[in-house]
């Protein structure tokens, strides 16, 4: 028989004494201490519910994220706490009863001064003696994500920069693939992004000559500008001369 006193506080009491005998035989460490120690220890967020979302236990990373106490979380609802929203949770619910879980779901949660977090989510129904509950483990990605934002707003300016310029603007690597270019190097060539992407400058130039080409690049002193002229060889079989300027330059760790 459960004790009803601790079907709110304390849900690991419904498989200790159950499994009291099994535990003692096959492990030191009684699993409810394992769990319990999980659960303090932890920097995710971690929730037992049960599935009408009374949450039964939470880790303490939580109640620091959340800005609460246990007394503000245990036996209420993550809606009556206002952690989720209700779209949120209709989602989260509804995958756990239709799929028994669910992983890596992008949502918004709401903490108690107010402000959002974007966390991913992951959850799983568990089965305990003749009860169900569910568990939800959450990170905090805001942080990652402003960061790609960041990443993401630069790197789009730096695009449209290359981008306004007149000419061909490319960047290659010491094994001549290319790692960035501007537009006009699509527009000009007649080659699209995809092929240009599995090219290298080579390919831009005849095959009796990229022996040449090879070496000249190969012998450019590491510091310094470099220019020249040279042929190009159009998608549509064309040839057109331009001026290069060039230097060697470190990007994301190569030359």
């Amino acid at each position: 028989t459960i004790d009803e006193s601790t079907r709110i506080s304390d849900p690991f009491h419904f498989s200790e004494k159950r499994n009291e005998r099994k535990s003692a035989m096959t492990s030191p460490i009684g699993s409810e201490n394992v769990i319990k120690t999980i659960f303090r220890l932890s920097t995710s967020i971690i929730i037992i519910a049960k599935m009408d979302g009374t949450i039964c236990e939470i880790s303490d990373a939580s109640l620091k994220k959340f800005g609460m106490s246990r007394e503000d979380v245990i036996g209420k609802t993550s809606r009556e706490l206002g952690i989720w929203s209700s779209q949120d949770s209709s989602v989260t619910i509804d995958l756990l009863l239709r799929e028994g879980r669910f992983r890596n779901l992008e949502l918004k949660h709401r903490m108690k001064d107010g402000s959002e977090v974007t966390c991913l989510e992951s959850g799983e129904i568990i089965q305990v003696g003749d009860e169900r509950f569910f568990v939800v483990i959450v990170d905090d990605i805001t942080a990652q994500k402003e960061t790609l934002e960041s990443l993401k707003s630069e790197r789009d300016l730096s695009n449209k920069i290359i981008d306004s310029l007149p000419g061909f603007v490319y960047l290659y690597d010491e094994s001549l693939r290319f790692i960035r270019w501007n537009n006009k190097v699509e527009t000009i060539t007649g080659y699209s992004h995809e092929e240009i992407a599995n090219m290298s400058v080579l390919d831009f130039h005849a095959p009796e000559g990229r022996d040449i080409i090879s070496q000249t690049i190969k012998e450019m002193p590491a510091e310094g500008d470099h220019s020249g002229e040279s042929d190009i060889f159009l998608k549509d079989q064309t040839i057109r001369t331009f001026l290069f300027n060039a230097r060697w330059i470190n990007y994301q760790g190569r030359r």
